[in-house]
């Protein structure tokens, strides 16, 4: 006779009926909500064939059409902000009039440099659909940077000797372009995403630099000049620089189609600013833009 271990054992039959109870116990709690969306039709005159469960919400689903807002009307808008502009060229004294010889120190001082530049104008926005449109812009930018330090250089003394000293290098330049964009805007409830390009016709540049030995008695080569300013045009500017555009913005409804959005942009340079194949120039900017609906 066999032993019995205690132990229930559940057969084929056993798992169906089981598997059977746990999908009508999740099937049953939706029948009244269905039936009281069909109740409600029926007092409201709708039909009741077109109505369905909706589907269970996802916090994360921001990509649905049905989250965004975007208003089936042609928009325009003006925009004025200011700009970080971050320049570096690892070869940018090999390639311009700002060579200062056998040195050593300079490329901390000219190869990577920043500065505070501003920025305006307006932009003109083509709705596609309920969360997508296309936007055109032009901008005035004004783009600054420079910088300062010490650099070891070549000097001539009084007495015709030569040698290298220290010599104080301050200088500065500024690119105003003429910005034209276009870019894809993805448009949600209360921001919108940026993605695109431009291209940057060069209006007017200028660099200043000086340069001044810390011992008043040793003058640059060739000048008898101790200490040296200078005053000109970039070299070479290229005629175009074009940049790839990325950027967000918020949305603060004012009144019936007028908003106004705080937006962040960066111009990530392509291309070179000058005859320098590596002069690369990016361009932050945090504008205000106020945003009109034309009905």
């Amino acid at each position: 006779m066999a032993k019995s271990t205690g132990r229930i054992g559940l057969g084929p039959s056993c798992v169906a009926a089981l598997a059977l109870f746990l999908v009508s116990a999740s099937v049953l709690p939706a029948q009244p909500l269905a039936s009281a969306r069909m109740t409600d039709a029926r007092s409201t005159g709708t039909d009741s064939s077109s109505l369905e469960l909706a589907p269970f919400p996802l916090p994360a689903d921001v990509l649905n059409p049905n989250t965004r807002q975007n208003t089936p009307y042609l928009k325009i808008a003006a925009r004025a902000g200011f700009n970080w502009a971050a320049y570096s060229n690892d070869r940018y004294l090999d390639n311009t009039a700002l060579d200062v010889g056998q040195t050593s120190g300079e490329q901390d001082v000219y190869s990577h440099v920043s500065g505070f530049g501003f920025g305006g104008g307006g932009e003109l926005e083509y709705p596609v659909n309920t969360g997508f449109s296309v936007v055109g812009s032009i901008e005035f930018v004004r783009a600054e940077f420079g910088r300062e330090g010490t650099v070891r250089q070549e000097f001539e003394s009084a007495d015709g000797n030569a040698g290298v000293g220290l010599a104080q290098h301050e200088w500065s330049a500024s690119i105003s372009y003429l910005k034209f964009g276009a870019a894809a805007k993805l448009a949600f409830p209360s921001f919108y995403l940026l993605a695109g390009l431009t291209a940057d016709r060069v209006l007017t540049s200028r660099i200043t630099r000086t340069r001044a030995f810390d011992d008043p008695t040793h003058t640059f080569p060739g000048t008898g000049l101790s200490s040296i300013d200078e005053d000109a045009p970039m070299v070479d500017p290229s005629g175009l620089h074009f940049a790839i555009r990325t950027g967000f913005g918020l949305v603060y409804p004012i009144a019936e189609g007028l908003s106004f959005s705080p937006e962040l942009t960066l111009d990530f340079g392509t291309g070179a600013i000058n005859k320098s194949p590596e002069s690369d120039l990016d361009i932050y900017s945090v504008s205000a833009v106020l945003r009109y609906e034309l009905r």
